[in-house]
């Protein structure tokens, strides 16, 4: 007999798989056994891929949250997203899901797992490492500030990052989701998107700040949600910043 758990996981493929389509993206399901990978997405013309991991949830635990591991921490290629499907308690609710790349994935990911680390278990003892992640719409519970409630709602139904991530690589011009002011999850804040460019493909200068010693540097637009401070947090070294 099929268990719940695997029909949920394959409507939630295809729930994701009808969503491209209507994109006016070509995707496909991956061969059973692909590691990392439930979609592959290309344009109409094959010069662009990215993939597509699904992960699916009913809203029947107390977390709103979905199982992950270990090995999702490792996982940070700019081409590899997940799309995070609630389905809700009936089949009459309409499904919400959230786009996310897999390099935030990673990093929420390790903050979230270490933060629940160092909190006190039962009895005020030290709670055990495993393999066993959650990926939250909220982190309160175990003192993340930058992912309480509503930390996910920017990636709520962001399909069109995929459409992004699909197109020939000559046309790509949009740049990552950020607005002067934010903080990355290493306490790196974005103070200019510049119009110079960056030292990867298609990449743009940002100025960035660390809110820890104050150090200004420029960043790859595309580097900066996993960012450290090349001063006090052993990053890579900053680029030049023009008139700096």
């Amino acid at each position: 007999m099929t268990s719940a758990s695997s029909l949920l996981g394959a409507a939630g493929e295809h729930f994701v798989m009808s969503q491209l389509l209507r994109q006016g993206l070509i995707a496909a399901l991956a061969p059973a056994g692909v590691p990392n990978c439930d979609i592959v997405v290309t344009d109409d013309i094959g010069e662009r891929l990215c993939a597509v991991q699904v992960k699916t949830r009913r809203d029947i635990g107390v977390d709103g949250g979905w199982h992950m591991g270990r090995k999702h921490e490792g996982l940070t290629a700019s081409t590899l997203f997940y799309c995070f499907v609630d389905f809700g308690r009936t089949t009459i609710q309409p499904p919400i899901s959230y786009v996310v790349p897999a390099s935030i994935v990673a990093d929420v990911l390790e903050l979230g797992h270490q933060a629940w680390l160092n909190q006190p278990g039962k009895n005020g003892k030290p709670r055990n490492d495993s393999d066993f992640r959650r990926f939250l719409p909220c982190y309160a519970k175990v003192g993340l500030e930058t992912y309480t409630l509503g930390w996910l709602e920017k990636y709520r139904e962001a399909w069109g990052q995929l459409k992004r991530s699909a197109e020939p690589l000559g046309e790509i011009q949009d740049e990552p989701m950020a607005y002067a002011g934010e903080h990355n999850t290493h306490r790196q804040i974005l103070i200019e998107k510049t119009s110079s460019p960056g030292n990867h493909r298609f990449a743009k200068l940002w100025k960035l700040q660390c809110s820890i010693c104050e150090s200004t540097y420029g960043a790859n637009s595309c580097d900066f949600h996993l960012r450290r401070c090349p001063d006090c947090q052993n990053g890579k070294a900053g680029i030049p910043l023009p008139n700096a």
